[in-house]
């Protein structure tokens, strides 16, 4: 017979693992991201374009606005992160 404090020992365990592999994923993903847009920064050096359409837009759009588009990004990165962290937490 099982007593009746034994918990569930290998459920936990696993919870944790997955939320452990999430965290993996997810930096796996950043890092792949960061490298393509390196290597998409040097092809772009190496051949000298300009993304001209990109450039134009930015600098006809307000400082505010700019730095409200970063803060917004900033807060939604912020919130994922939180809640990846308390998931893996548990």
């Amino acid at each position: 017979m099982r007593p009746e404090n034994a918990r569930n020992e290998p459920a936990q365990a696993t919870r944790v693992l997955m939320g452990q592999v999430m965290v993996r994923l997810v930096r796996m993903l950043a890092i792949v991201r960061v490298i393509m847009f390196a290597a998409f920064v040097l092809i772009s050096a190496l051949t000298g374009t300009v993304p001209k359409d990109t450039l134009k837009s930015l600098t006809d759009m307000g400082l505010l606005i700019i730095a409200g588009i970063g803060l917004g990004l900033a807060l939604v990165l912020f919130a994922l992160g939180w809640m990846l962290g308390k998931t893996v937490k548990g």
